[in-house]
């Protein structure tokens, strides 16, 4: 072979190649055709449908197995809070100062809530306006409890403001509140 065959045959080689012939696109032609085409149409939908009751079905008993486990992790959790505060309160009870017990999975929390107020607004407001104490009242002469709440005193179980005992407040005693914090395990 010359070399200027070699060259050709090389070159031949190298061109770039044709596009493929675009093939036509499937149609349909009859009535036989669009009559198959729908039964696929209903076909598909029918999968569907059959699939989403399956995946409803799915859902449903995850949803059921989940609230199962909640439930009975809830109870654990109680369960051993519980053992927790029996463990945890006489020592803070030793040891008031100490609030916070930490161990390597978590720390273990006492604190004090503050008290509950039971409220008769109708009695607050009267105490508020024969004190003149316009700045706790609005205008639908209604206590600002928020307000009002920071200057109240709390002595022998009884809502005093400057040593004075304020109408429609029951003080209500609240117990200690205990919280768990764990660490991710």
């Amino acid at each position: 072979m010359s070399m200027a065959e070699l060259e050709n045959v090389l070159l031949e080689a190298f061109e770039e190649p044709q596009q493929p012939e675009e093939r036509e696109r499937f149609r349909l032609t009859d009535e036989n055709m669009a009559n198959w085409a729908l039964r696929k149409v209903a076909k598909a939908r029918a999968e569907y449908e059959e699939a989403a009751k399956v995946a409803e079905a799915e859902i449903k008993r995850i949803d059921d197995w989940l609230n199962g486990r909640k439930r009975d992790l809830e109870h654990a959790e109680e369960f051993f809070t519980g053992l927790l505060t029996a463990y945890y309160l006489p020592q803070h009870m030793e040891d008031p100062q100490r609030k916070t017990f930490k161990l390597p999975a978590g720390a273990f929390q006492v604190r004090q809530q503050q008290p509950e107020y039971q409220r008769d607004d109708a009695a607050l407001v009267r105490w508020l306006e024969e004190h003149v104490m316009p700045d706790y009242l609005e205008l639908v002469k209604k206590p600002k409890w928020g307000e009002l709440k920071k200057i109240i005193e709390t002595k022998g179980g009884v809502a005093t403001v400057a040593g004075e005992v304020v109408d429609g407040i029951t003080v209500v005693p609240r117990g200690l509140k205990f919280t768990v914090a764990t660490e991710e395990v």
